[in-house]
C-alpha cells in the first residue's frame, strides 16, 4: 500500500538522520565539526520524526474516512472534518 511505503521511507530517513547526528556529535567532540552542524543534524532528525508522524496520521485519517464512507461508523474525530 502506498501509505505503508511512505511510512517505511520516512523511517529510513529517520535512521539515516540518526546516523548523521551521531557522526556530527562525534566529529564535534573531536573538534572536526561545529555545534551548528550538530544542531542542523538534530533539526533534520526532528523534521524526519515529524514527517513520519504526519504520514502515520494521514494513513489513520484515510482509514477513518473509508470507514465513514462504508457507513460502518467512526469513533475518531477525523471523520467529522
Amino acid at each position: 500500500e502506498r501509505a505503508d511505503e511512505t511510512i517505511r521511507a520516512k523511517e529510513g530517513i529517520i535512521a539515516a538522520s540518526t546516523k548523521t547526528l551521531r557522526l556530527f556529535e562525534e566529529r564535534y567532540k573531536q573538534g572536526l565539526a561545529t555545534y551548528i552542524d550538530v544542531l542542523e543534524s538534530q533539526n533534520t532528525l526532528d523534521n524526519a520524526y515529524a514527517g513520519s508522524a504526519e504520514a502515520k496520521y494521514q494513513k489513520i485519517r484515510v482509514f477513518a474516512r473509508i470507514q465513514k464512507l462504508l457507513n460502518e461508523g467512526c469513533w475518531y474525530d477525523v471523520c467529522k472534518k
